[in-house]
């Protein structure tokens, strides 16, 4: 199994900490969380002698493929982080789906925006062929408060819609927005090039810990063996970072993936 570390619980000036995990645990970092000037000053510290991947979490906080917005700008933000990538060899680059939909959401302009969502990822995806960068669209839900745009037929769409797409299934998400993770990793198998784990209780999306929420790990660990053997694991938790803790449930999930 691979594991990366997220920089959610890096964020400012914690990212320093980043550079003490083990070489052999990959990094993500949410780009946008930080300056140029920022990631220039810690990225080669971050990345020296280390073995493991880096992939970068692509701009989400205001910037949404769903909603109305002038299209060249959303792709200049979304395209600012490319030169980062391939500067540290980057498996693969992260965008969501949609961003954070606040309820009641009317149904006719929830139909309009996964068309609007899908329309555009398909350009994007095809402009970072055209500039080598591996995208992977996650799924998005954030708390029992809020609708999700797609639902598990409407994610499974999106991939129909785009045949060559790859997908990252965020396991917390999933929990809260009612999509099955053992049917992504069924229906979606080897698109599925990396997974974001984290847990929580069912009602927000709390990023917690493997184990201390109510996701089932072990059958969890089940669907990797028989459907995603490849995938990258990345630790996306929030609060103060623990090294140890990283380490811990890395060991942990090996320890469920042998026999």
């Amino acid at each position: 199994m691979k594991f990366s570390v997220s920089s959610l619980s890096f964020s400012g000036g914690k990212i320093k900490f980043m550079s003490d995990l083990p070489k052999n645990l990959g990094v993500e970092i949410f780009y946008e969380w930080g300056s140029e000037n920022y990631w220039n000053g810690i990225l080669p510290e971050i990345i020296e002698g280390r073995s493991g991947g880096f992939s970068i979490h692509g701009p989400m906080m205001f910037d949404d493929f769903s909603q109305p917005c002038d299209e060249d700008i959303l792709f200049s933000h979304m395209r600012a982080p490319f030169e980062l990538y391939h500067r540290y060899h980057g498996k693969f680059y992260v965008v969501h789906t949609n961003g954070s939909l606040s309820y009641p959401f009317n149904p006719i302009r929830e139909e309009e925006g996964r068309k609007l969502a899908i329309e555009r990822l398909e350009k994007f995806h095809r402009l970072c062929k055209q500039e080598g960068v591996n995208l992977v669209v996650e799924n998005v839900g954030w708390n029992r408060q809020k609708r999700y745009l797609f639902h598990q037929k409407d994610y499974f769409n999106l991939f129909r819609q785009i045949p060559d797409l790859k997908c990252l299934i965020d396991v917390g998400h999933a929990m809260l927005s009612d999509l099955s993770v053992w049917e992504m990793q069924k229906k979606l198998g080897k698109r599925i090039t990396a997974y974001h784990i984290h847990d929580n209780d069912g009602s927000r999306d709390l990023h917690l810990p493997i184990g201390e929420g109510i996701f089932d790990w072990k059958a969890f660990v089940l669907g990797i063996q028989a459907f995603t053997p490849d995938a990258e694991l990345v630790m996306e938790y929030e609060g103060i970072p623990q090294l140890e803790r990283y380490v811990a449930d890395s060991e942990g999930l090996e320890k469920i993936n042998k026999p």
